[in-house]
Protein backbone atom coordinates (compact mmCIF):
# COMPACT_ATOMS: atom_id res chain seq x y z
CA UNK A 1 0.00 0.00 0.00
CA UNK A 2 2.86 2.57 1.02
CA UNK A 3 4.80 1.53 -2.18
CA UNK A 4 1.74 2.20 -4.32
CA UNK A 5 1.21 5.57 -2.48
CA UNK A 6 4.48 6.66 -3.46
CA UNK A 7 4.31 5.60 -6.65
CA UNK A 8 1.12 7.56 -7.20
CA UNK A 9 2.71 11.09 -5.05
CA UNK A 10 6.31 10.45 -6.80
CA UNK A 11 5.32 9.74 -10.66
CA UNK A 12 7.31 6.63 -10.70
CA UNK A 13 7.37 4.94 -13.61
CA UNK A 14 7.18 7.85 -15.85
CA UNK A 15 9.68 7.88 -19.03
CA UNK A 16 12.55 9.94 -18.37
CA UNK A 17 14.11 10.06 -21.84
CA UNK A 18 17.69 8.81 -20.21
CA UNK A 19 18.28 11.58 -17.76
CA UNK A 20 20.97 11.63 -15.86
CA UNK A 21 21.14 12.15 -12.11
CA UNK A 22 24.43 13.14 -10.66
CA UNK A 23 24.10 12.16 -6.51
CA UNK A 24 27.43 13.70 -4.69
CA UNK A 25 27.75 12.10 -1.06
CA UNK A 26 31.05 13.61 -0.01
CA UNK A 27 32.40 12.74 2.45
CA UNK A 28 32.56 15.03 4.68
CA UNK A 29 36.13 16.92 4.53
CA UNK A 30 36.74 16.66 1.41
CA UNK A 31 35.69 19.98 -0.11
CA UNK A 32 31.87 19.70 -0.04
CA UNK A 33 31.17 23.18 1.08
CA UNK A 34 33.03 24.40 -1.84
CA UNK A 35 31.32 22.14 -4.55
CA UNK A 36 27.67 22.73 -3.26
CA UNK A 37 28.47 26.50 -3.16
CA UNK A 38 29.75 26.53 -6.77
CA UNK A 39 27.17 24.85 -7.92
CA UNK A 40 24.51 26.81 -5.80
CA UNK A 41 26.33 30.14 -6.99
CA UNK A 42 26.84 28.99 -11.08
CA UNK A 43 23.23 27.27 -11.87
CA UNK A 44 23.09 29.60 -15.12
CA UNK A 45 26.73 28.96 -16.08
CA UNK A 46 25.85 24.73 -15.69
CA UNK A 47 22.39 25.13 -17.81
CA UNK A 48 24.34 25.95 -20.32
CA UNK A 49 26.17 22.85 -20.54
CA UNK A 50 22.71 20.43 -19.98
CA UNK A 51 22.88 20.59 -16.11
CA UNK A 52 21.31 21.53 -13.52
CA UNK A 53 21.42 22.10 -9.66
CA UNK A 54 18.45 20.80 -8.09
CA UNK A 55 17.01 23.73 -6.53
CA UNK A 56 14.39 21.07 -4.04
CA UNK A 57 15.17 19.31 -0.86
CA UNK A 58 17.27 22.21 0.23
CA UNK A 59 16.72 24.30 3.03
CA UNK A 60 15.49 27.75 2.08
CA UNK A 61 18.77 29.33 0.60
CA UNK A 62 20.67 26.30 1.27
CA UNK A 63 23.17 25.05 -1.38
CA UNK A 64 23.21 21.74 0.12
CA UNK A 65 20.39 18.92 0.23
CA UNK A 66 20.36 17.70 3.42
CA UNK A 67 16.95 17.89 3.63
CA UNK A 68 16.25 15.42 1.09
CA UNK A 69 18.97 13.31 2.64
CA UNK A 70 17.55 13.33 6.17
CA UNK A 71 13.96 12.29 4.30
CA UNK A 72 15.88 9.21 3.69
CA UNK A 73 17.55 8.72 7.02
CA UNK A 74 14.40 8.46 8.55
CA UNK A 75 12.55 5.92 6.60
CA UNK A 76 9.80 8.97 5.09
CA UNK A 77 7.45 6.80 2.78
CA UNK A 78 5.57 9.40 1.57
CA UNK A 79 7.98 12.77 0.82
CA UNK A 80 6.88 15.59 -0.99
CA UNK A 81 10.92 16.50 -1.35
CA UNK A 82 11.00 13.86 -3.84
CA UNK A 83 7.91 14.71 -5.25
CA UNK A 84 9.14 18.07 -6.03
CA UNK A 85 12.82 17.32 -7.67
CA UNK A 86 10.49 15.06 -10.27
CA UNK A 87 8.65 17.75 -11.24
CA UNK A 88 11.67 19.86 -11.52
CA UNK A 89 13.66 17.40 -13.48
CA UNK A 90 10.03 17.18 -15.86
CA UNK A 91 10.09 21.20 -16.26
CA UNK A 92 13.69 21.12 -17.22
CA UNK A 93 15.52 20.79 -20.81
CA UNK A 94 18.82 19.45 -18.76
CA UNK A 95 20.05 16.09 -19.96
CA UNK A 96 21.67 16.15 -16.31
CA UNK A 97 20.81 16.83 -12.58
CA UNK A 98 22.98 17.34 -9.32
CA UNK A 99 22.31 16.26 -5.87
CA UNK A 100 24.62 17.12 -3.41
CA UNK A 101 24.86 16.18 0.43
CA UNK A 102 27.30 14.06 2.56
CA UNK A 103 24.57 13.25 4.88
CA UNK A 104 23.59 10.51 2.05
CA UNK A 105 27.08 9.11 3.01
CA UNK A 106 25.48 7.38 5.87
CA UNK A 107 22.40 5.86 4.14
CA UNK A 108 21.82 2.21 4.39
CA UNK A 109 21.49 -0.31 2.04
CA UNK A 110 17.58 -0.19 2.33
CA UNK A 111 17.41 3.45 2.40
CA UNK A 112 19.60 3.82 -0.92
CA UNK A 113 17.05 0.97 -2.34
CA UNK A 114 14.16 3.10 -1.39
CA UNK A 115 15.84 6.17 -3.20
CA UNK A 116 16.68 4.14 -6.63
CA UNK A 117 12.57 3.13 -6.52
CA UNK A 118 12.03 6.85 -6.10
CA UNK A 119 14.02 8.18 -9.45
CA UNK A 120 13.07 4.96 -11.52
CA UNK A 121 13.45 6.11 -15.16
CA UNK A 122 16.56 7.98 -14.03
CA UNK A 123 20.09 6.69 -14.53
CA UNK A 124 21.48 7.45 -10.80
CA UNK A 125 25.57 7.99 -10.41
CA UNK A 126 26.97 8.25 -7.68
CA UNK A 127 30.35 10.27 -6.84
CA UNK A 128 32.26 10.33 -3.83
CA UNK A 129 35.36 11.66 -2.67
CA UNK A 130 37.60 9.38 -0.26
CA UNK A 131 40.45 10.93 2.22
CA UNK A 132 43.04 9.09 3.43
CA UNK A 133 41.53 8.01 6.71
CA UNK A 134 44.51 9.19 8.70
CA UNK A 135 43.77 12.83 7.37
CA UNK A 136 40.11 12.17 7.45
CA UNK A 137 40.29 11.91 11.35
CA UNK A 138 43.07 14.79 11.47
CA UNK A 139 40.21 16.97 9.98
CA UNK A 140 37.37 15.84 12.05
CA UNK A 141 39.20 16.15 14.92
CA UNK A 142 39.96 20.04 13.63
CA UNK A 143 36.60 20.10 13.07
CA UNK A 144 35.13 19.21 16.62
CA UNK A 145 37.53 21.47 18.15
CA UNK A 146 37.03 24.37 16.30
CA UNK A 147 33.53 24.56 16.85
CA UNK A 148 33.63 23.68 21.14
CA UNK A 149 32.64 20.27 20.20
CA UNK A 150 35.53 18.34 21.42
CA UNK A 151 37.97 18.84 24.76
CA UNK A 152 40.31 15.87 24.60
CA UNK A 153 43.60 14.98 23.02
CA UNK A 154 43.68 13.29 19.40
CA UNK A 155 44.42 10.19 21.31
CA UNK A 156 41.68 9.98 23.59
CA UNK A 157 39.39 11.14 20.63
CA UNK A 158 40.76 8.24 18.75
CA UNK A 159 39.66 5.91 21.02
CA UNK A 160 36.25 6.86 21.23
CA UNK A 161 35.14 8.02 17.79
CA UNK A 162 32.62 6.31 15.72
CA UNK A 163 33.75 7.43 12.67
CA UNK A 164 36.91 5.14 12.58
CA UNK A 165 34.75 2.53 11.85
CA UNK A 166 32.87 4.48 9.06
CA UNK A 167 36.12 5.10 7.24
CA UNK A 168 35.96 1.43 5.87
CA UNK A 169 35.30 2.81 2.73
CA UNK A 170 34.03 -0.55 1.33
CA UNK A 171 31.41 -1.44 3.19
CA UNK A 172 29.87 2.20 2.00
CA UNK A 173 30.54 1.64 -1.93
CA UNK A 174 29.26 -1.78 -2.01
CA UNK A 175 26.02 -0.47 -0.81
CA UNK A 176 25.98 1.52 -3.67
CA UNK A 177 27.53 -0.52 -6.16
CA UNK A 178 25.19 -3.06 -5.52
CA UNK A 179 22.25 -1.00 -6.13
CA UNK A 180 23.73 1.43 -8.99
CA UNK A 181 26.03 -0.96 -10.88
CA UNK A 182 29.83 -0.65 -10.76
CA UNK A 183 29.65 1.29 -13.72
CA UNK A 184 27.91 4.28 -11.99
CA UNK A 185 30.50 4.62 -9.36
CA UNK A 186 32.90 7.41 -9.54
CA UNK A 187 35.51 7.32 -7.12
CA UNK A 188 37.94 10.00 -6.79
CA UNK A 189 40.53 10.53 -4.26
CA UNK A 190 40.68 14.15 -2.66
CA UNK A 191 44.31 14.75 -2.59
CA UNK A 192 45.47 17.79 -4.24
CA UNK A 193 48.11 15.91 -6.12
CA UNK A 194 45.44 13.92 -7.92
CA UNK A 195 42.83 15.95 -8.06
CA UNK A 196 42.39 17.88 -11.62
CA UNK A 197 44.09 20.79 -11.17
CA UNK A 198 45.03 20.20 -8.62
CA UNK A 199 41.53 21.87 -7.23
CA UNK A 200 38.05 20.07 -5.86
CA UNK A 201 35.50 21.76 -7.97
CA UNK A 202 37.23 21.14 -11.43
CA UNK A 203 38.03 17.76 -10.47
CA UNK A 204 34.01 17.65 -9.42
CA UNK A 205 33.45 19.17 -12.66
CA UNK A 206 35.89 16.23 -15.05
CA UNK A 207 34.04 13.55 -12.84
CA UNK A 208 30.46 14.73 -14.23
CA UNK A 209 32.06 15.38 -17.95
CA UNK A 210 32.05 18.84 -18.06
CA UNK A 211 35.69 19.61 -19.20
CA UNK A 212 35.42 23.30 -21.05
CA UNK A 213 33.75 25.19 -18.23
CA UNK A 214 36.60 28.47 -18.07
CA UNK A 215 35.37 29.75 -14.97
CA UNK A 216 37.37 30.82 -11.75
CA UNK A 217 36.88 28.25 -9.26
CA UNK A 218 38.19 28.84 -5.49
CA UNK A 219 39.83 25.93 -3.49
CA UNK A 220 39.02 23.53 -1.26
CA UNK A 221 38.86 25.71 1.83
CA UNK A 222 35.36 27.00 2.11
CA UNK A 223 35.13 25.51 5.99
CA UNK A 224 38.79 26.47 6.53
CA UNK A 225 40.52 23.84 8.96
CA UNK A 226 42.62 25.77 11.55
CA UNK A 227 46.17 25.39 12.46
CA UNK A 228 46.99 22.97 14.80
CA UNK A 229 49.22 25.16 17.38
CA UNK A 230 45.70 26.95 17.58
CA UNK A 231 44.15 23.48 17.95
CA UNK A 232 46.27 22.77 20.87
CA UNK A 233 45.62 25.90 22.59
CA UNK A 234 41.85 25.96 21.54
CA UNK A 235 41.34 22.53 23.56
CA UNK A 236 42.54 23.33 26.23
CA UNK A 237 40.11 26.33 26.38
CA UNK A 238 37.29 24.18 25.44
CA UNK A 239 37.79 22.24 28.67
CA UNK A 240 37.27 25.38 30.58
CA UNK A 241 34.26 26.34 29.25
CA UNK A 242 30.86 26.14 30.86
CA UNK A 243 28.59 27.46 27.76
CA UNK A 244 27.87 24.67 25.62
CA UNK A 245 27.37 26.24 22.22
CA UNK A 246 24.26 24.39 19.95
CA UNK A 247 26.62 24.28 16.99
CA UNK A 248 24.02 23.27 14.78
CA UNK A 249 21.96 26.31 15.57
CA UNK A 250 24.53 28.69 16.08
CA UNK A 251 27.76 27.12 13.68
CA UNK A 252 28.98 30.30 12.38
CA UNK A 253 29.68 31.77 16.12
CA UNK A 254 30.78 28.49 17.75
CA UNK A 255 33.84 28.71 15.34
CA UNK A 256 34.60 32.30 15.60
CA UNK A 257 37.24 32.23 18.26
CA UNK A 258 38.89 29.46 16.65
CA UNK A 259 39.11 31.27 13.24
CA UNK A 260 40.28 34.21 15.61
CA UNK A 261 42.69 32.19 17.28
CA UNK A 262 43.79 30.59 13.35
CA UNK A 263 44.35 33.89 11.95
CA UNK A 264 46.52 35.53 15.21
CA UNK A 265 48.72 32.01 15.02
CA UNK A 266 49.17 32.04 11.62
CA UNK A 267 50.42 35.59 11.39
CA UNK A 268 52.36 36.25 14.76
CA UNK A 269 54.01 32.58 15.35
CA UNK A 270 54.40 31.94 11.57
CA UNK A 271 57.64 29.14 13.21
CA UNK A 272 55.00 27.26 14.74
CA UNK A 273 53.36 23.69 13.25
CA UNK A 274 50.30 25.14 11.51
CA UNK A 275 49.88 21.32 9.33
CA UNK A 276 45.96 20.81 9.67
CA UNK A 277 45.59 17.15 8.68
CA UNK A 278 48.15 15.32 11.37
CA UNK A 279 47.55 14.90 14.96
CA UNK A 280 49.67 11.61 15.11
CA UNK A 281 52.46 11.93 17.56
CA UNK A 282 54.49 8.85 17.29
CA UNK A 283 54.36 6.49 14.08
CA UNK A 284 53.69 3.44 15.95
CA UNK A 285 50.30 5.28 16.68
CA UNK A 286 50.18 6.27 13.02
CA UNK A 287 51.12 2.67 11.60
CA UNK A 288 48.74 1.18 13.77
CA UNK A 289 45.41 3.41 12.80
CA UNK A 290 46.92 2.67 9.02
CA UNK A 291 46.77 -0.90 9.70
CA UNK A 292 43.31 -1.18 10.67
CA UNK A 293 42.08 -0.40 7.03
CA UNK A 294 44.84 -2.20 5.14
CA UNK A 295 43.07 -4.89 3.94
CA UNK A 296 39.80 -2.52 2.94
CA UNK A 297 42.17 -0.15 1.20
CA UNK A 298 43.93 -2.89 -0.87
CA UNK A 299 40.60 -3.75 -2.02
CA UNK A 300 39.71 -0.26 -2.69
CA UNK A 301 42.83 -0.16 -4.79
CA UNK A 302 42.31 -2.91 -6.89
CA UNK A 303 38.46 -2.39 -7.60
CA UNK A 304 38.22 1.65 -7.92
CA UNK A 305 41.53 2.82 -8.56
CA UNK A 306 43.31 -0.42 -11.09
CA UNK A 307 45.40 -1.23 -8.35
CA UNK A 308 46.79 2.20 -7.60
CA UNK A 309 47.99 2.98 -4.30
CA UNK A 310 45.09 4.00 -1.25
CA UNK A 311 47.09 3.20 1.48
CA UNK A 312 49.76 3.82 3.95
CA UNK A 313 51.54 6.98 3.03
CA UNK A 314 54.93 9.09 4.42
CA UNK A 315 54.84 9.68 8.06
CA UNK A 316 55.68 12.81 9.58
CA UNK A 317 55.23 13.16 13.76
CA UNK A 318 53.08 16.42 14.40
CA UNK A 319 54.88 19.47 15.70
CA UNK A 320 54.28 19.79 19.38
CA UNK A 321 53.40 22.94 21.49
CA UNK A 322 55.79 24.41 24.20
CA UNK A 323 54.11 25.78 27.69
CA UNK A 324 56.38 29.12 26.63
CA UNK A 325 54.40 28.93 22.96
CA UNK A 326 51.32 28.40 24.52
CA UNK A 327 51.21 31.18 26.96
CA UNK A 328 52.82 33.51 24.25
CA UNK A 329 49.63 32.87 22.33
CA UNK A 330 47.16 33.01 25.15
CA UNK A 331 48.81 36.36 26.01
CA UNK A 332 48.33 37.15 22.22
CA UNK A 333 44.57 36.30 22.06
CA UNK A 334 43.67 38.25 25.49
CA UNK A 335 45.04 41.36 23.98
CA UNK A 336 42.91 40.67 20.50
CA UNK A 337 40.27 39.95 22.61
CA UNK A 338 40.69 43.31 25.14
CA UNK A 339 40.14 40.90 28.42
CA UNK A 340 41.68 42.61 31.28
CA UNK A 341 44.54 40.12 32.68
CA UNK A 342 45.65 43.09 35.50
CA UNK A 343 44.69 40.53 38.27
CA UNK A 344 45.57 37.03 36.72
CA UNK A 345 48.47 35.19 37.19
CA UNK A 346 49.99 35.49 33.57
CA UNK A 347 50.84 31.01 33.60
CA UNK A 348 49.21 29.83 30.24
CA UNK A 349 46.73 27.66 32.85
CA UNK A 350 45.53 31.02 34.44
CA UNK A 351 45.08 32.68 31.50
CA UNK A 352 43.28 29.90 29.61
CA UNK A 353 40.90 30.00 32.47
CA UNK A 354 40.35 33.45 31.47
CA UNK A 355 39.67 33.16 27.79
CA UNK A 356 37.39 30.34 28.58
CA UNK A 357 34.94 31.94 30.97
CA UNK A 358 35.08 35.66 28.92
CA UNK A 359 34.62 33.47 25.71
CA UNK A 360 31.48 31.45 27.58
CA UNK A 361 30.30 34.74 28.57
CA UNK A 362 30.45 35.93 24.96
CA UNK A 363 28.68 33.09 23.25
CA UNK A 364 25.86 32.92 25.84
CA UNK A 365 24.88 36.75 24.96
CA UNK A 366 25.58 36.38 21.34
CA UNK A 367 23.19 33.39 21.08
CA UNK A 368 20.15 34.23 23.51
CA UNK A 369 20.80 32.21 26.27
Amino acid sequence: MLSRLRKKITGIGESQNNKNIYIHIGISKTGTTAIQKFFHQNTGLLASRGFHYIRAGRAEGGASHHQLARVYKMDDACSGEVSAIRNEIGNSDCHSFIISSEMFEYLTRSQIKQLKRDFEGFELILVVYLRYQDQALSSMYNELVKKHACTVSFSEHLRDTPRKGLLLYGDMLKSWERELGKKNIRVRIFDREKLTGGNVIKDMLTAIGINDLNVDTPGFAANQSVSSAAISVLRDINAQMDYSVDHAAHYGLACRLALILDKLVRSKFPELDHDTNNYFSTKNDYEELMEYYRRDNVRISRRYFFGGNFSLRNFSPAGEITEKSKRDILMALVERLEISAERVDKSATELTKLVAEYWSEELRRLCGS
